[in-house]
C-alpha cells in the first residue's frame, strides 16, 4: 500500500511497471495527481490486473487509462518475432530515439504484450506507436491537466528484450 511519506507532487512523472493493482487510497491520490497536471506512464506486465486498470477513474469520472487492457498476448515461439513498427511510431519519444544513427530500437523483439482496445471516438486519446501487425504499442490520454501514457509492453525483461538495448534508457527518458 501507499507509503505515507510518498508525495506524488514531488515528481513530474510516476511510472507503474508491472504493478498488479493499487490500493484504493493510492489509486485516488495518483488519479488526483494526474488530473492536476502530473504525468503517468503505465507499463503493464504479466502480473497486472486488467479489471483494476480498466475500472480506474479520474476524480471527474473519466477513465485514467487511454485504452482498455483486453488480454495478455504471447507470441508463439515458432512465429516471426514482432517489434515496434518503426515507420508507425509518431510519438516524439520514439522519433527522437529513432533519429539517432546508433539507435537499435529496430532489433527489439516482443514475445508478450497487452492487446489494447482504443476508443476511436475519444478525442483525448492518441496512438503514438504501433507494433508490427498494427497493434498499439503506446497510447496517450490527456487527463484533465495531466497526461497518461500506456505501453502495451512491459518495461522489464518479461516479454521483450527492450531493456537490453542501448535505445532503452533514451526512450524511457523521452
Amino acid at each position: 500500500d501507499l507509503d505515507e511519506r510518498v508525495h506524488f507532487d514531488d515528481y513530474r512523472v510516476v511510472m507503474l511497471v508491472d504493478v498488479p493493482r493499487l490500493g484504493a487510497e493510492a489509486a485516488r491520490e495518483l488519479a488526483s495527481y494526474v488530473s492536476h497536471g502530473g504525468g503517468l506512464l503505465i507499463a503493464p506486465g504479466e502480473r497486472s490486473e486488467a479489471a483494476f486498470y480498466n475500472g480506474w477513474q479520474l476524480p471527474d469520472g473519466q477513465p485514467v487509462m487511454p485504452a482498455e487492457l483486453v488480454q495478455r498476448v504471447h507470441v508463439p515461439d515458432d512465429a516471426d518475432g514482432i517489434g515496434p513498427a518503426l515507420d508507425k511510431c509518431s510519438h516524439s519519444a520514439f522519433t527522437r530515439v529513432i533519429a539517432n544513427e546508433e539507435a537499435d530500437l529496430g532489433t527489439a523483439v516482443v514475445s508478450a504484450y497487452w492487446q489494447l482496445k482504443v476508443d476511436p471516438s475519444d478525442a483525448g486519446v492518441t496512438t503514438g506507436a504501433l507494433l508490427d501487425g498494427g497493434h498499439p504499442l503506446l497510447v496517450e490520454r490527456v487527463a484533465s491537466d495531466g497526461l497518461v501514457a500506456l505501453s502495451s509492453i512491459s518495461l522489464d525483461d518479461n516479454g521483450n528484450n527492450l531493456v537490453t538495448l542501448n535505445s532503452f534508457l533514451p526512450l524511457v527518458h523521452e
